[in-house]
């Protein structure tokens, strides 16, 4: 059947060949496929794995089992060996070697060359121990017919070594080879018997604690030993064999113990475990697409009675960008298909009023709304927004500050259908909070939040619609991982009159050029943010807290320009009165931590100053970034850094100077930083890749992601696939956080 296969992969079976057409069995599959060689493809791979169960399941029980129990381990070193993560048998075999030794050739001494590895077949001539800087050191002479090599040992057991020293027998040794005073030596040279030696590739493994690199390699070779001719598969035939991966025991077999053919085309071994890790991952994401897609419900219609007035009241005309994404969203309330659709836009994009649009056609449709923001201040900001439009719906605010007779109020009034719209935090998913018909879910910045919380207001209706914004870009690459489960829309185009922010990098010590700058602004009647990244002065990091910078701009501003503080530790109403103040234009300059990074729109801000910018990772900065350039006046922005920065920070800076674009911006980052970081990918299991890598191995992601969408076409749930099945289940039981879109 695997000849088959292959032939349905190299294009060279026609499904009417003799071999299948001799064959009931496979002529019953023909017909199941209605032809189609792909689907006849899985048929196949399926009954593959089927026969193959019941020797799957002995491999699986085996290397399944705790690591204490392989032989050479035992109670202490499995302590040792489950503090990083190697608990079960078979995660041994991921231990990989580092590096290898190649043992297949033997070279002269003559021909070895200073600066590179070989290999000898010498005898021993004398020892002698000498000391260097009062250093004892182990010399020993060995040599071949061509000429003399001196073994050297800085760290040695004499006791041990002695074996080595004897004029009867022949040795091979191993190193890399230098020229020292007039001779060639190696220095910690390999060496062992000749009569013990067999040619090879040698792995080098990583010294596991106080567990050598030596026992990892005895450990593993005994695993192998135990699986390498047992039929333990999982991933089907047909993929196998369409991808070019090799076998799951051939593959490991070949990576810990190659042979000389093998070591050369390590990457086709490596592709394999990549392949799989990304394979698991985007099966996980399309089975839960795959259970999202058939989800029905009753079809939101547009009735234009809130809407259309809306808009038409509105002092401008939606973008284009804007309008796309709302007929993509309305297409899918339309047809009664539950939203679940991720809305990417750069800062000042419109994103919340498509949301809001969104929450009106609810709305008309006898059905509650809910915006969740990670921060008081974000919440606060979209619901005062939201009452600046003349909207005849009922809304609300719900935070932790709100007081204890407006909360239960509110809480009556949205059991009751009384609130249409509630604009909350993280208060939103307290128990007391009953909706009598919650239907839409936005959530806004949806990385800032874990993934329960999200769940939390999901399960507060029946049916829900979610809409997840998000003002960080986040690349293809995390977007068919992260955000796989979900359909995306995206708003790539700021509304008209909108200038893109200029950005200058300075170092500190060209303070006043920018100081000017920023003084001929002010004289303008515009405002100015100072973001610094701590509030009080800490030993640690040599940064100026914002209550020291305060002094420092009003010693720089004052009596021109007046200044004001707000930070995350002050009571919100004291953020209140202080945000009224700069919104109102009573102050000239407001001094910040990152508590403005979201939520703080002043049209009338035309300048931030991100101090100590190098202690910003680029997301943060682009965000920072944009809370100015929201009027139509041209904006600036200055990155001040020290004189003296990281290699990396000066990469972070010098992209945020050469564009404003965010997708730009974060594709900067994510290959800056790596994947763990971005967009919460820690709490979703992708930085728990252990060979994969999104950045480099992207093309084999989207191999793995069209393979994962069309195998959950043809079996959701891989009854056909038992030993899948099985992996998988164990797979998605070690990352229960991967699929946390909700």
């Amino acid at each position: 059947m695997k000849k088959i296969l292959q032939r349905i992969a190299e294009n060279s079976l026609s499904l009417s060949d003799e071999a299948i057409e001799g064959s009931e069995f496979l002529k019953s599959f023909l017909k199941k496929s209605c032809n189609n060689p792909e689907i006849f493809s899985y048929y196949i791979a399926s009954e593959i794995q089927k026969r193959n169960w019941l020797e799957y399941k002995k491999t699986a029980k085996y290397l399944s089992t705790d690591i204490q129990y392989l032989k050479g381990v035992g109670p202490k070193r499995a302590l040792l060996l489950k503090s990083r993560g190697i608990s079960k048998i078979e995660d041994i075999l991921n231990v990989l070697p580092n590096s290898y030794r190649d043992l297949s050739e033997i070279t002269s001494v003559k021909d070895a060359a200073a600066g590179y590895t070989a290999l000898f077949k010498v005898k021993f001539k004398f020892f002698r121990e000498v000391y260097y800087n009062r250093r004892k050191v182990l010399e020993a002479v060995y040599y071949d017919p061509t000429g003399t090599i001196v073994l050297k040992w800085f760290n040695f057991k004499l006791a041990y070594l002695k074996k080595y020293f004897n004029e009867e027998k022949e040795f091979i040794v191993y190193g890399k080879v230098v020229f020292f005073s007039g001779s060639k030596e190696i220095v910690h040279p390999v060496i062992e018997e000749c009569s013990k030696f067999h040619p090879r590739i040698m792995p080098v493994y990583p010294a596991i604690g106080s567990m050598t690199g030596k026992v990892t390699e005895s450990l593993t070779e005994a695993v192998l030993q135990k699986i390498l001719h047992e039929n333990y598969e999982y991933i089907p035939a047909n993929i196998l064999i369409c991808r070019g991966l090799e076998e799951f025991a051939k593959c490991y077999g070949n990576l810990h113990f190659p042979s000389k053919k093998s070591f050369s085309n390590r990457e086709k071994y490596l592709k394999r475990l990549i392949y799989e890790e990304f394979f698991f991952t985007m099966l996980a994401v399309s089975k839960e697409k795959a259970k999202k897609k058939i989800m029905k419900t009753e079809p939101v219609k547009y009735k234009g009675t809130i809407i259309a007035p809306f808009l038409e009241n509105l002092p401008f005309e939606l973008t284009e960008s804007q309008k796309k994404v709302l007929r993509e969203i309305f297409k899918d309330f339309k047809d009664g298909k539950i939203l679940n659709r991720l809305l990417q836009g750069d800062v000042g994009s419109g994103k919340t009023l498509v949301a809001l649009i969104c929450a009106l056609l609810v709305i008309e449709n006898k059905g509650q709304a809910a915006l969740m923001a990670p921060t008081e201040i974000l919440a606060e900001q979209h619901y005062k927004n939201f009452q600046k439009y003349d909207i005849p719906i009922k809304m609300a605010l719900l935070t932790g500050s709100t007081g204890k007779k407006t909360r239960e109020n509110t809480y009556k009034q949205l059991a009751e259908g009384e609130i249409d719209l509630i604009v909350g935090t993280h208060a939103l998913i307290v128990e007391n909070v009953i909706f009598k018909n919650l239907k839409l879910n936005i959530i806004d910045e949806q990385h800032k939040f874990g993934v329960r919380q999200r769940l939390f207001l999901k399960e507060k209706g029946s049916a829900v619609h979610t809409l997840i914004m998000t003002a960080t870009p986040i690349p293809r690459t995390l977007t068919l991982t992260l955000y796989g489960d979900l359909d995306v829309s995206v708003i790539d185009k700021l509304p008209p009159g909108r200038k893109p922010v200029k950005t200058y990098w300075f170092r500190e010590n060209m303070r006043e050029h920018f100081v000017k700058k920023i003084k001929i602004e002010l004289a303008k009647g515009r405002q100015a943010f100072f973001v610094y990244p701590l509030i009080e002065e800490s030993d640690k990091i040599s940064l100026k807290s914002v209550t020291e910078m305060e002094q420092r701009l009003k010693d720089e501003f004052s009596p021109d320009f007046s200044v004001q503080v707000l930070h995350g530790k002050m009571k919100p109403a004291e953020k209140e009165e202080i945000m009224k103040m700069f919104a109102n234009g009573e102050a000239d300059i407001l001094v910040s931590t990152t508590v403005i990074e979201v939520g703080i729109d002043v049209p009338n801000a035309t300048v931030i100053v991100i101090e100590n910018a190098e202690r910003f990772g680029l997301s943060q900065l682009h965000q920072l970034r944009g809370r100015v350039g929201r009027g139509k006046e041209q904006a600036l922005c200055f990155l001040v850094s020290g004189n003296k920065i990281s290699q990396e920070a000066s990469k972070r800076l010098k992209v945020m100077v050469s564009t404003t674009d965010g997708f730009k911006i974060s594709e900067a980052d994510f290959k800056i930083r790596g994947s763990g970081e971005i967009a919460g990918t820690k709490q979703s299991g992708l930085s728990e890749f252990k060979f994969a890598d999104l950045i480099r191995d992207f093309q084999i992601l989207l191999l793995a992601k069209e393979d994962a969408e069309k195998l959950v076409e043809f079996d959701p749930e891989l009854e056909k696939f038992p030993a899948l099945k099985d992996k998988f289940e164990k797979f998605m039981g070690e990352r229960k956080n991967l699929v946390s879109t909700g």
